[in-house]
Parts: C-alpha cells; sequence; structure tokens
C-alpha cells in the first residue's frame, strides 16, 4: 500500500468531499481531524500505513470517494515496482501531510478585490463587471498586507443582481482560483439594465459554502446614462483559516431599499448537495418600514405573551412570520426539503434585527402535502451570519475565558443564576486546564483591562447581569456598549476570533434580555468578526435561562458542533419550561458544523 497516494488523493479530491459525501460529511470529519492530528505526531511507518487505511476506510460507505481512492492505489501500485515485503519509499510524504493539514487549517491569506463596473447604465444597454483578486492592494491603505500561503484556493462568486432591474447572461456564479504567490486570474459577468433607478447589485465571495465577504456596486440606470464610465472597487477578502465542512442548507437574504421600503431578497443554496438547490433564487418581499421597525413591534407581541398561552402565540406568531418573510418560490422550495435528510441550515443576512429562528413553515396550500415544521430553529441545528468582511470560523480554540459577573449592581435587584453561571465557568476553566482571567467584579476597569488586552487574549467571553436594548449594566453601575468595541479592541477580537455569550436582564424586573440585539450582534460578530457570538433576543426568566447556557456550554465540551449544541439547548430548555419563550430566544452567529475545542 501507498499511504502517500491515498493522503494526496484526499487532499485533491478535498473540495467535492461535502458533495460526494453529503450530509454525513458533518458527522465523519472529526474522525478525519483525529487521524490526521495522529498521523502528524508519529514517525513509525506501519503505523502511519495503518492509520491511512483507517482514514481510507471512513469512506467505505461513499462509493464515489473509496473509487477514487482505489483508482488511485491501483494506479500508483503499476507504477511502483514490486519491493517484495520492504514497506514502499515515501519521497512525498512529508508533502502529503502538509497538503493534509492546510485543508484542515489553511493559512489566512488577505486578498484585495479589483472589481471594474459601470457606473452608469441606459435602460437596455448592457455592462460588464470584471472581478479579479490581487496579492496586494492596488492603492496605498492602511490594511494588513498580504499573508502568504502555501495552498491553491477556489473562491466562488455570487452576483446578486434583482430581477426586474438586471437580466444576468448565464449563471450568477464565477469561479476563481487563488494561488499562492499570484494576482488570480479574471472573471467578467454580463448584465443588462432592465428600468431606470439608482441600484445595488453585491458580490457575495464565498468558501466552503460560506459567504466570507460581500461587495456592494451601485449602479444608476437612466435614458441619459452613458455605459463607458466604469468604477474601481476594493476591498480586502480574508480566504483560509480552520476548515469546517459545509452546512446542508445555506439561506442567504439581502436586503435593498426600494421606494423607501425594505425588500428582501432570497437565494437558497445546499453547499454540500443535501438539497439539491445551487444557488436557487427564491424570490423576494417587501416589509413596511426598516427592519429594525419591523423587530420592534414583533419584540412587543413577543414579551405580551406569557404563561400557558405564550407557546401558543409564539406558534400563531411563527406562522405569520413563515407567511409574510417566505414568497412563493421560497415557499415552494421549503416544501421540498421536508422529506430530505437537512440537519444544519445557516442563514446569512444583511441584517440582525428579524427573528429567523422563531419562523414557524405551516402550509396548506396544497392538500396532499401539507408543511407542518417546528420552528426553524428546532427543526434544523440552525445558525445565523452576518454578511460583510469575513466568515465565520471554523474551529475556536479556548484556552482563557472571562467570566463577567455583574449579577447585582447599585440599586438593582440580584439574579440568582449569575452566580452559578459564574461558579460553572470557573468549573469548566478548571476542568479543561483553562486560564481563567474572570475579574472579582466586573467593574468598568476590570473590563476595560481586558478587553484592552492587559490579561493576553481572551477566547471565551461570558457576559451575566442586568441590560438592556444596547447596554449591559456592570457590577458599578456603569455600562458596556457595542460603541466601547472599537480600534485597538476590534482588532484584537478578529485576530483571536472568540466566543462571546451575552446573558444580559432588563434592569426593572427578574428576567434576562437583549431586546434589540443588533447592536450587539453587529458590534462583535460584524465588525469585530468573533468566532461566535449567542444572546437573547427578548427578554428571558432566570433559571430557563441558566439552562440553555449550561447545556449549550456542556455539549460544545463534549466535542458536538455548534449548531448541534444550540438545538440541544433549545430542546433541553423547553423542556424544562414549556410554556417559557426562552428556549426559543437566543440567536446563535457561528458557523453550524464549527467546533469548540478547549485547550489547556
Amino acid at each position: 500500500m501507498q499511504p502517500t497516494t491515498l493522503v494526496q488523493t484526499l487532499v485533491e479530491c478535498w473540495d467535492d468531499l461535502p458533495r460526494l459525501v453529503g450530509a454525513s460529511w458533518a458527522q465523519l470529519f472529526p474522525d478525519v481531524v483525529r487521524r490526521a492530528a495522529e498521523l502528524r505526531q508519529i514517525s513509525d511507518p506501519d503505523r502511519q500505513a495503518t492509520l491511512v487505511m483507517e482514514l481510507a476506510l471512513l469512506f467505505k460507505d461513499h462509493p464515489q470517494v473509496a473509487e477514487r481512492l482505489r483508482e488511485a492505489l491501483q494506479n500508483s501500485q503499476r507504477k511502483s515496482p514490486d519491493e517484495g515485503n520492504q514497506p514502499p519509499a515515501i519521497p512525498n510524504w512529508p508533502s502529503a501531510l502538509d497538503g493534509l493539514s492546510e485543508r484542515l487549517n489553511s493559512p489566512i491569506v488577505t486578498r484585495y478585490t479589483d472589481i471594474s463596473a459601470p457606473r452608469r447604465l441606459a435602460p437596455g444597454r448592457r455592462g460588464g463587471i470584471i472581478v479579479r483578486l490581487t496579492c496586494a492592494p492596488l492603492t496605498a491603505s492602511d490594511v494588513t498586507r498580504t499573508v502568504s500561503a502555501r495552498l491553491a484556493q477556489t473562491v466562488e462568486i455570487y452576483l446578486h443582481a434583482r430581477s426586474g432591474d438586471f437580466e444576468v447572461d448565464g449563471e450568477p456564479v464565477r469561479r476563481l482560483r487563488v494561488e499562492p504567490d499570484r494576482d488570480s486570474d479574471t472573471v467578467v459577468f454580463v448584465l443588462t439594465a432592465l428600468r431606470a433607478g439608482h441600484t445595488t447589485v453585491r458580490l457575495d465571495f464565498r468558501q466552503a459554502g460560506l459567504t466570507i465577504a460581500t461587495v456592494e456596486l451601485a449602479i444608476d440606470v437612466s435614458a441619459e446614462s452613458a455605459s463607458d464610465e466604469h468604477t474601481r472597487t476594493e476591498a480586502p477578502v480574508a480566504i483560509g483559516g480552520t476548515y469546517a465542512p459545509p452546512p446542508d442548507l445555506d439561506l442567504r437574504v439581502t436586503v435593498t431599499m426600494r421606494d423607501g421600503r425594505s425588500v428582501l431578497g432570497y437565494v437558497v443554496h445546499s453547499p454540500n448537495g443535501a438539497a439539491g438547490y445551487h444557488y436557487y433564487p427564491a424570490g423576494g418581499v417587501t416589509i413596511l418600514g426598516s427592519p429594525e421597525q419591523y423587530q420592534a413591534r414583533l419584540m412587543t407581541r413577543i414579551e405580551g405573551l406569557t404563561g400557558s398561552q405564550a407557546q401558543t402565540g409564539l406558534r400563531a406568531l411563527g406562522e405569520q412570520l413563515y407567511r409574510e418573510l417566505f414568497p412563493s418560490e421560497l415557499r415552494r422550495a421549503y416544501q421540498q426539503l421536508t422529506g430530505l435528510p437537512i440537519r444544519s441550515l445557516q442563514i446569512t443576512s444583511d441584517e440582525p434585527w428579524i427573528p429567523w429562528e422563531l419562523v414557524h413553515p405551516y402550509d396548506d396550500d396544497d392538500p396532499d402535502h401539507i408543511v407542518d415544521d417546528d420552528f426553524l430553529c428546532a427543526r434544523f441545528e440552525l445558525t445565523r451570519w452576518l454578511a460583510g468582511r469575513s466568515g465565520p470560523a471554523g474551529t475556536i480554540h479556548i484556552h482563557s475565558l472571562a467570566c463577567l459577573n455583574a449579577g447585582q449592581p447599585p440599586t438593582q435587584p440580584p439574579l440568582p443564576s449569575v452566580a452559578q453561571e459564574r461558579i460553572y465557568l470557573t468549573g469548566l476553566a478548571d476542568r479543561h486546564g483553562l486560564q481563567d482571567h474572570s475579574p472579582r467584579d466586573a467593574t468598568a476597569h476590570a473590563v476595560s483591562a481586558l478587553l484592552d488586552g492587559q490579561h493576553g487574549p481572551i477566547d471565551l467571553w461570558h457576559f451575566a447581569g442586568h441590560g438592556d436594548v444596547s447596554l449591559i449594566v456592570l457590577a458599578d453601575g456603569s455600562c458596556l456598549r457595542p460603541e466601547d468595541l472599537f480600534g485597538p479592541r476590534q482588532t484584537a477580537i478578529a485576530r483571536t476570533r472568540p466566543l462571546v455569550f451575552l446573558n444580559a436582564c432588563r434592569v426593572s424586573q427578574q428576567s434576562w434580555s437583549l431586546t434589540q440585539l443588533g447592536g450587539w450582534a453587529a458590534a462583535w460578530a460584524g465588525r469585530c468578526r468573533c468566532g461566535v457570538f449567542a444572546g437573547p433576543l427578548w427578554s428571558v426568566t432566570d433559571e430557563p435561562a441558566w439552562i440553555f447556557a449550561h447545556t449549550f456550554y456542556e455539549q460544545i465540551a463534549a466535542g458536538h458542533t455548534l449548531g448541534q449544541a444550540v438545538q440541544a439547548a433549545r430542546a433541553q430548555t423547553r423542556q424544562h419550561a414549556p410554556d417559557d419563550t426562552t428556549c426559543l430566544a437566543y440567536s446563535v452567529y457561528a458557523h453550524p458544523n464549527a467546533r469548540v475545542v478547549f485547550t489547556p
């Protein structure tokens, strides 16, 4: 057997594995990681050969991968002379291991978009959007310089051009190969303007099934427009990092303005092929007012639900959300998913305000195929992400944590479960040998010192205490706000990519709340690009909130994916408090198939 041949073949077909293995790739992946890690640590050829065979056997139930491995092995044996009982030479073994390691944790390389697009177009005229990625910025810039990568990588570019505004020639997806030491080739999108107006198109840069950057382009369409004026757009795109298997389903939600109203647009994509959708445009809807106003109305209704009627009221609201937010094209697409083994769902959106978790699909338009699912967040291993400058982390390595306990600031009532959370986080640090930088009192001075890095990087931030809207009340009565995450703090968070869990309660009652979580989500996940961000969208009660947090941490510590951990936490909280709305309140911004690794 040629271990090198098998490893090299896996490396070569790595990008195809999600499609070839399907939805079970996420469950198979940890076994691949464990064997790959052991291969790096041993030097005995016999043990190496055994591990590689175990690695190959992981794919025995996946014929297309198994056949590729078998063909590669047969080809290598035909080319190699018979060496009797002696083990075959492995001249490229270190290179093969490096290739496998880079697939699991490739260097993060910054590339810069070079996009040329028409500034103006007349209705009926065609124009081209020309895209490439460069190793260095075209103009002087303060952005970080390029980090060289050893691994060629593919980036997909998807053009969002709203139906009725533009017509795109061919498929709205292009692919670029990012080489380690040179600029990429060029791809071109050709589109025709259909009607006059100030319009915006978006380019999503995607890798491993997720959006890693989004660039907006403004095009003015009018009868007087000339088509020979172009604008150049340059923005940094971070490529690489830790790998996680793509989700079964990705729902991309765009938000644009038309006539003073917000228009939501949808694209359904199954990166691993489990759902059969390939960048399917699933229509759009117009909502009254801004997304923030829409959410404010929803929160008022949700927080008015109490007692035994809460779950009934939430279901009715969830079904209303399904009717209002899901256009007919998206409902038809969802109907096709009901019989498929879809587990993980990523919602990548331009907004952090709409409670997608609360959507409750119910559709009886076709009496022969009635859709009656649970809430999206209970039905799927659901996570979100904000479109912007980077994608979510594939692995979150935790060496240190800080629990910011502010359960009883001056003039505020105590929160009994906050003390439990502090005790639990201390025990979690002891159990896994983590550095515990939790201050005795989460005062403004102590929190600022942590955010400024005076105690080193923090990989897990847990906030427990009082708060409301876009503030958290600290132990001395001062407040932490989203705008406090700025400058060097923002850069340090983006470099560390920590897990951030916010539990904060309304000042005037013993319930937890981060109503209008958008401010915090936009700060931590959007601007600071943390690895994971979790927090409640509306008021949640003390004990169920503790159960949710405790179950979530226990699940990730046991090696489950973030999507699995969140789903389990919702189920456990729901079982404990069936008449409470807490189980549905939490939004989690993360990669659904990412894992957390606690490392001493």
